[in-house]
């Protein structure tokens, strides 16, 4: 998309992204995390949007495939925005606290950019989680990192401190099911499609942003 759009007409063209309708049900869930979080666009940014995934839930498989990459070119890459990942594992998906130990020995080991890299894999192959600490670490060398060191942290659920940092975070501020979203630290949680979700996160960016 053309990143010269003006506020009024990104908006525009968000709404209309991903005409699926895609129900958010599924993979809902019934202090202040570690802040050590992969993260995109410039500290200074004017905005943070704080993005709550569970690597085993559809409807954020869905949203990484339909919306993400519209969302980093109109918010993050112009500056306007930093995007941050969080967990919030839901009990009901299997392999999940896995996937999400997994994704952050990726960021430990290979960095920033390798683990932007393994979440979308992840959830590409979301129906192969089930592959267990083995998947992940052959999956992880695909980005640079070492793949012993990632089944390893798999298995021994190495990083659930900082998965379990971030869902308590996001749960004491109201962020009730994936994916989910804060922006400057309020979640936001209308509508009952993803659909609807995205136009009310990109609502509030695009207020937050007027206002600053």
């Amino acid at each position: 998309m053309n990143q010269s759009l003006d506020r009024t007409s990104r908006r525009a063209v968000l709404a209309g992204m991903g005409a699926g309708m895609v129900a958010l049900a599924g993979c809902l869930g019934g202090g202040d995390g570690a802040d050590e979080s992969p993260t995109l666009g410039e500290d200074d940014a004017a905005v943070t949007l704080e993005a709550y995934t569970d690597f085993g839930c559809g409807g954020c498989a869905e949203y990484a495939a339909t919306y993400f990459d519209d969302i980093i070119a109109q918010y993050v890459d112009t500056g306007d925005v930093q995007y941050k990942h969080r967990d919030l594992v839901i009990p009901a998906h299997d392999q999940s606290e896995q996937a999400a130990s997994a994704a952050r020995e990726v960021f430990h080991d290979a960095g920033n950019d390798a683990f932007w890299e393994y979440k979308t894999l992840l959830l590409t192959r979301q129906d192969e989680l089930g592959g267990g600490p083995s998947f992940f670490g052959e999956l992880a060398t695909e980005v640079g990192a070492d793949g012993d060191s990632v089944a390893s942290a798999a298995e021994n659920l190495e990083h659930s401190s900082d998965v379990d940092a971030d869902d308590t975070r996001g749960r004491e501020n109201g962020v009730g099911g994936t994916p989910g979203f804060m922006v400057d630290g309020t979640a936001v949680d209308e509508g009952e499609t993803l659909n609807e979700r995205i136009n009310a996160v990109t609502a509030e960016i695009e207020n937050q942003l007027d206002g600053s």
